[in-house]
């Protein structure tokens, strides 16, 4: 008989949600390192992403801020495919909004409608207007890049002697 063995557990798709309040007595669901960060996130309407690490904790996200958690009870939301720091571009609506390319910021719950309320940063500035899924795009197409001092930009200058090429 061939030799057994075992699959790895499957890693179950990230899920999105919302620590309303303090999930348990003390602060024994929350990693010893991270105590400090989760005090300063958590309860609240921030919504964040939870993913497996191990059978132990999970790691919830919210853009760069990461920490670890036993699971423990939230409020789940459906995800509109975006998160915190995704770059996004603003629709035009038919002319009823200006279009800009932005990122966003703050992904808040809003419990009277049941959505997700986007906050972005528009030219390093935040936008105090709150965006929903239907207002914006993803913008993937986006590359940035940094010219290293050996890089140059294009010349667009005339030709030499300041004119045109005569023929």
């Amino acid at each position: 008989m061939a030799d057994e063995f075992e699959l790895p557990p499957l890693k179950r798709p990230a899920r999105y949600g919302i620590y309303r309040w303090w999930p348990e007595e003390g602060e024994d669901w929350i990693h010893p390192y991270d105590i400090g960060i989760v005090r300063q996130m958590i309860p609240g309407l921030r919504v964040f992403r939870r993913e497996d690490i191990d059978d132990d904790w999970e790691l919830v996200s919210y853009g760069d801020i990461r920490f670890r958690v036993k699971p423990t009870i939230w409020l789940p939301v459906a995800h509109e495919g975006f998160d915190v720091g995704d770059y996004v571009e603003i629709k035009s609506r038919m002319g009823q909004t200006q279009p800009f390319m932005g990122r966003i910021k703050e992904m808040v719950w809003n419990q009277r409608y049941a959505n997700i309320e986007y906050y972005l940063y528009r030219s390093d500035k935040i936008q105090a207007k709150a965006y929903h899924k239907d207002d914006l795009n993803a913008a993937s197409a986006i590359q940035k890049f940094k010219l290293t001092e050996s890089d140059s930009p294009p010349y667009n200058g005339p030709a030499s002697g300041g004119g045109l090429p005569k023929t």
